[in-house]
């Protein structure tokens, strides 16, 4: 039996190259087609029942998440969301279809921010980027909400995967976090020198009694931005749909304002009562990507509060 803890998974993960990433990122692409072809949760080879949780009396949820392809692996991923809050700890372990007998666990924090962030790369990787240089002269722009392990590899993979990224902002709400983060990503912002890095804490500017000033920087980031992830359990939307209008050169009003192109991935709500955007700000958007229609429409804040139905969703 194979056990590998962080420590094993961690580097592997971190040193990936451009074309071990596009490998895994068209494994991924594949299962989860083969899920979508075989009509979702129990049907066909890929068998993925919607997952279960159990709430704990200190408020932290435990879920529990089994798949198999019924030929070569069968598995389940057990994770707790702390209710004290703290990142999510547990494990994944693969066993034999055949036999039942236990072949490997995985530590499953890391993999599971990999994993997430890399479904986030799957329409990533295809969308056409502006090419703009920027008000400043830089390429593009990244903007991210959260400083956890999702944050992070969202950062990671999207800087691999688009070099035209000149200029990432992380916002948070606690500065703890977005240090932590900052030490995280130490080995990339030494590879790629040329990307300016700015983090934003929302509860350190308002306890200086900069709440207009944080504000301005919020929406800045948000209008300016050509990529935007969402990588929070927010119960309130990160921010309101107007932050993603601009005025045109020369005009006045709200009939002066546009809405740029741009790329959005949220993957924070995990039940109905999170929403990490607004309405507005969901339907605004050409096309709505999600990795299982039946698992969003059942989790996903954003999307029940919308009434969104099936057929306007496209499953990745």
């Amino acid at each position: 039996m194979l056990v590998l803890r962080e420590s094993d998974v961690a580097p592997m993960l971190q040193q990936l190259t451009l074309e071990e990433c596009h490998r895994l990122l068209q494994a991924l692409w594949r299962s989860l087609a083969a899920y979508s072809a075989n009509g979702g949760s129990e049907a066909g080879s890929v068998h993925q029942p919607m997952r279960e949780s159990i709430r704990t009396a200190d408020g932290s949820t435990t879920l529990f998440m089994p798949a198999s392809d019924t030929t070569t692996t069968t598995g389940i991923k057990v994770v707790t969301l702390p209710g004290a809050g703290g990142p999510p700890a547990g494990a994944i372990a693969l066993f034999s279809p055949k036999s039942g007998q236990l072949e490997g666990i995985l530590n499953a924090e890391m993999i599971t921010a990999f994993r997430t962030a890399l479904a986030s790369m799957i329409p990533f990787h295809l969308f056409q980027l502006p090419q703009t240089q920027g008000q400043d002269g830089r390429g593009n722009r990244m903007l991210v909400f959260g400083a956890g392990k999702q944050a992070e590899w969202h950062i990671r993979l999207g800087l691999l995967l688009a070099p035209s990224i000149a200029s990432v902002t992380v916002v948070n709400r606690g500065r703890g976090g977005l240090d932590r983060l900052r030490a995280s990503l130490g080995d990339v912002a030494v590879a790629r020198p040329g990307v300016s890095f700015v983090y934003i804490s929302r509860e350190e500017e308002e306890k200086e009694g900069e709440e207009a000033k944080y504000e301005g920087r919020l929406r800045a980031a948000v209008s300016e931005a050509d990529v935007i992830f969402c990588c929070t359990p927010s119960t309130e939307p990160l921010f309101p749909y107007s932050y993603l209008l601009r005025q045109q050169a020369g005009g006045e009003g709200e009939d002066a304002q546009e809405r740029k192109r741009r790329f959005v991935s949220m993957i924070g709500s995990f039940r109905p009562h999170m929403h990490e955007v607004d309405t507005d700000t969901l339907l605004s958007g050409q096309t709505l990507l999600v990795d299982s229609k039946q698992a969003c429409l059942a989790e996903a804040g954003e999307l029940i509060t919308a009434g969104v139905r099936p057929e306007q969703l496209t499953e990745i």
